[in-house]
């Protein structure tokens, strides 16, 4: 947070004075900012000048930014530069949390990346089906407000409704809660279904209770193959038959391709799921191919094995090396040379050749799952009850 700060303080002073160089009469740039990133340095962050001239004059355009980029190098910024600055940004802070309850969801997720892969070359190629994928990136659910935790929830919510639009209208939706309830870190499936807001059966018996924004929604945590003795895939496709659902939701834990992954993505997809294959446990496929109806997965990565934690570690020590070396020495060139994927193709292989499929999860995973499974089971709620309130859901869930 005091790096965020400090460089958004030079970035807003830095923006202030290229504002008043293009505002002179004789400035040569039309348009000048700053960008404090990977840009054109990519192994490093840079902050980097940019600027557009107001006509072909480039050399004065560039010599205006080489002035200003030595200036700060020389003499750094004033007292007086610092202190508007932060006035300012203390009145923007103060009229954020005013207006906190009007701000978008997408500003309180720290990112949302949407794939869609068309071709089946490109799927063949990259190793996943074709289909439309969502990751949501989200803070550290233990330490988050109610607005943060609402506005997550919506988010979830509006991504799980642009993926259900090939639902069969006019058929219930079932929701599979996968996974083992007796295992904390595989628990995620089962936990959402207990906080789900269940109404099929109302259709049925108490019609008279529901109001008309509710939706027929039924769920089953059908267990694992070592309790049942039941494919999960059979399970699901013997409910399927009876219930005949216009959609499918299931529910798992995932596990993780890197340790700042564990608990804080939420990774959605309307192409099915194949339980257990995270943790070389592949069981039988559950997606429209096997159940003939449209089939949407969400999951949330709960644990992260052997091999993965060995290469972020020797990621952030291969960092750590190369910025106490010079760029010239051959062991710096060396480990420049290593290739991300090359490494841990080879760690993995090394890992699981005396350590198979060891896997390992936060000493904290009993709250991080209860988190998560709140905010995945209030996102599917809210998609799938229109005009429902929090309110509603615990009224109905406790």
């Amino acid at each position: 947070l005091v790096n965020q700060y400090v460089m958004k303080m030079i970035n807003n002073i830095l923006a202030y004075r290229l504002n008043e160089l293009m505002m002179k009469a004789d400035a040569p740039l039309a348009v000048a900012q700053s960008i404090n990133g990977r840009f054109f340095v990519q192994a490093k962050q840079a902050l980097t000048l940019a600027g557009v001239p107001k006509g072909m004059d480039l050399t004065s355009t560039l010599k205006a930014l080489y002035r200003e980029a030595l200036r700060i190098k020389r003499h750094g910024f004033t007292a007086t530069e610092y202190a508007r600055m932060r006035s300012e940004h203390l009145s923007a802070l103060e009229k954020e949390y005013k207006n906190r309850n009007q701000q978008e969801n997408n500003k309180l997720v720290q990112g949302c990346i949407a794939v869609a892969i068309k071709y089946h070359m490109t799927a063949k190629r990259i190793g996943k089906p074709v289909g439309n994928y969502t990751t949501l990136t989200l803070p550290d659910l233990r330490f988050i407000d109610k607005n943060t935790y609402e506005a997550i929830c919506k988010k979830i919510s509006s991504e799980m409704k642009a993926m259900l639009k090939k639902k069969i209208p006019g058929k219930p939706i079932l929701i599979i809660g996968l996974g083992n309830r007796s295992i904390t870190s595989d628990s995620l499936g089962p936990s959402v279904i207990d906080r789900l807001m269940i109404t099929r059966h109302l259709f049925s018996y108490a019609p008279e209770t529901l109001s008309d924004n509710l939706s027929s929604v039924c769920a089953i945590a059908p267990g694992v193959l070592g309790i049942t003795g039941i494919e999960t895939e059979e399970i699901i496709a013997g409910v399927c038959r009876n219930v005949n659902p216009g959609a499918v939701i299931c529910i798992d834990a995932l596990a993780a391709r890197g340790l700042d992954r564990v608990t804080r993505t939420v990774q959605i997809s309307d192409t099915g799921i194949h339980p257990g294959s995270g943790v070389g446990n592949n069981r039988k496929e559950i997606s429209e191919k096997t159940l003939g109806i449209p089939v949407i997965a969400i999951g949330v990565p709960t644990v992260v094995d052997a091999a993965t934690i060995t290469d972020d570690t020797l990621r952030y020590v291969i960092e750590h090396l190369k910025q106490m070396s010079s760029k010239e020495e051959p062991f710096y060139q060396m480990l420049e040379s290593l290739d991300d994927d090359q490494r841990y193709g080879l760690i993995k292989a090394s890992a699981y050749e005396h350590i198979p499929y060891f896997m390992t999860t936060p000493k904290e995973i009993d709250i991080l799952i209860r988190k998560s499974a709140e905010v995945v089971a209030n996102g599917i709620n809210f998609a799938l009850h229109e005009g429902i309130t929090f309110e509603d859901i615990d009224m109905y869930v406790s």
